[in-house]
């Protein structure tokens, strides 16, 4: 009953004053509203894309992740590992290095867009790779169908917005073949030599099996003769089928070596963005309106504290 005596207090109160409150959050909402026509809008461009996995496993993501300059512990899924290589410093680098779209660098143009305004080369290098991190790309991952984004968020240029997301993607696809290519011919030269090793060994089982036949040509007779022949044959055959599993895997390397020519499955491309995603101005005006609520009732509750 109490509680609800003083809300009705409370609504009698602010009805009273209905005038003040009201005129200065409408006021302040405006004025937000109107700051908000001159911030820079800010255009986003996504690239939409569905990984190809490879069959090479775990050991594949740590080679990658080595590449990037990350260190792995235990196998990690494909798209947390790729969101780390997008904002690590090896691929930023790679990044802002490239053409851009003007005369210079592409981390030339987008100085401008995103405010630095460092004139010490190394710090403004850093800056820009902070920036890009924190404010312009974000990596996401659709829950349900497991398809993932890489989007660019820049003030004032679509242009630039497309040209990063783009760029990154491309670069991504480039380490990930990078790492493959290693991991391949790593896998592919312990493969090889271990090949010669099981050659060797079944040379030599072969050849025991023969000097045996030429020293007990009348084995047959013999149960013990016989069956020491059967032992050598079948060690024979266990080298035997550890080389023709060892071969198989060697071509199917060989074959995924040189089968792949892209990593990633590009559904679509970045485009110019056409309408800007921001500034939201409704939400400036909301926040210019609470705010303006909020001043004009704490100066009404100490004017009136001043007068009691």
């Amino acid at each position: 009953m109490e509680t609800e005596l003083s809300l009705i207090g409370l609504v009698d109160w602010l009805w009273a004053r209905k005038r003040f409150w009201i005129s200065v959050s409408l006021t302040l909402g405006a004025v937000f509203w109107i700051v908000s026509w001159t911030l820079a809008p800010v255009y986003q461009s996504s690239v939409v894309i569905l990984p190809k996995f490879s069959s090479s496993g775990p050991g594949s993501l740590n080679q990658l992740a080595s590449l990037a300059g990350l260190s792995m512990g235990a196998p990690q899924n494909p798209e947390a590992l790729y969101s780390d290589i997008i904002r690590s410093d090896t691929l930023l680098n790679r990044l802002i290095a490239l053409p851009g779209t003007d005369d210079g660098t592409l981390g030339d143009s987008l100085i401008d867009p995103l405010g630095m305004d460092e004139e010490n080369q190394q710090m403004r290098e850093y800056q820009l790779k902070e920036k890009l991190r924190k404010d312009v790309l974000k990596f996401a991952t659709d829950d349900g169908s497991g398809v993932m984004s890489v989007s660019a968020k820049i003030p004032s240029s679509p242009e630039l917005a497309a040209v990063v997301a783009n760029s990154c993607v491309r670069l991504l696809d480039e380490h990930i073949q990078s790492a493959r290519e290693q991991h391949g011919k790593v896998r592919t030269e312990f493969m090889q030599a271990r090949l010669q090793d099981i050659e060797l060994e079944l040379g030599h089982a072969r050849a025991a099996v023969t000097k045996f036949v030429a020293q007990n040509r009348s084995y047959a007779s013999s149960p013990e003769l016989a069956q020491r022949h059967s032992e050598l044959m079948l060690e024979q055959q266990a080298v035997l089928e550890v080389w023709i599993k060892f071969r198989e895997q060697l071509e199917l390397e060989e074959v995924e070596a040189h089968g792949e020519l892209q990593a990633l499955d590009i559904l679509d491309w970045a485009i110019e963005s056409v309408e800007p995603i921001g500034p939201n101005r409704a939400m400036f005006l909301a926040l210019g309106i609470v705010l303006g609520f909020v001043i004009s009732v704490t100066v009404l509750s100490f004017r009136d504290a001043r007068k009691t």
